[in-house]
C-alpha cells in the first residue's frame, strides 16, 4: 500500500511539472512575431486614426468581431472616437506578441497587445490593440480609444442634466 501511495504522489508531482511546464513553453513571445505584429499596428492604426471611418476600421477587424458587433454599434463607438477632432500625427506605439496553444483544443493562438497614442486637435489619445494572426494575416481583434476628451464631455452632459433640474 505503501508503495501505491509513493507511486501516486510521484505521478502527481511528474503531471503537475509536465502542466507547468507546457504552459511556459505553450505562451512564448516570439521576436520575429514582434517585428512583424508591430509592423502591422504602426501601418494600420494611422489609417484608421487619420478620418476615424468605421468603415475604414472594418476593413481590418477580424472576422469573430464582425460576427459579434453589429455595424451600427461600430458606428456609434468610431462617432464618439470623432470628438477627439482632428487627427495631428500618430506617436507609436509598445507590445509584443505571443503565441498560446489551448492545451484542451490543440488550437495555436497568435496574438500581440499593443498600447498607442496619437494626437488630436482636442488632446491626446491612447488607444489599446489586440490583433490575431489567422491563415497567415493579422486583424484587429479588439480596438478600445480613450481620452481625456471623453471625460470632459461625459462631465458636460452630466452638469447639463443637473443644470435642468
Amino acid at each position: 500500500m505503501l508503495k501505491f501511495k509513493n507511486l501516486l504522489v510521484l505521478f502527481i508531482i511528474i503531471f503537475f511539472i509536465s502542466f507547468i511546464v507546457l504552459m511556459v513553453i505553450s505562451t512564448r513571445s516570439d521576436k520575429e512575431l514582434n517585428i512583424e505584429s508591430k509592423k502591422y499596428v504602426d501601418t494600420v492604426l494611422p489609417v484608421i486614426l487619420k478620418d476615424l471611418d468605421y468603415k475604414e476600421f472594418m476593413k481590418y477587424a477580424a472576422n469573430d468581431f464582425l460576427k459579434n458587433v453589429p455595424e451600427e454599434k461600430i458606428a456609434k463607438i468610431f462617432e464618439i472616437y470623432k470628438k477627439l477632432g482632428n487627427f495631428k500625427k500618430y506617436l507609436g506605439s509598445k507590445g509584443k506578441a505571443k503565441t498560446s496553444i489551448a492545451i484542451f483544443k490543440g488550437k495555436k493562438w497568435i496574438y500581440a497587445k499593443y498600447k498607442a497614442k496619437a494626437e488630436y486637435s482636442n488632446g491626446i489619445a491612447v488607444i489599446q490593440i489586440i490583433i490575431i494572426k489567422e491563415q497567415g494575416k493579422w486583424y484587429i481583434y479588439h480596438l478600445k480609444i480613450d481620452s481625456k476628451v471623453f471625460n470632459k464631455i461625459a462631465a458636460k452632459k452630466i452638469k447639463t442634466k443637473q443644470d435642468k433640474r
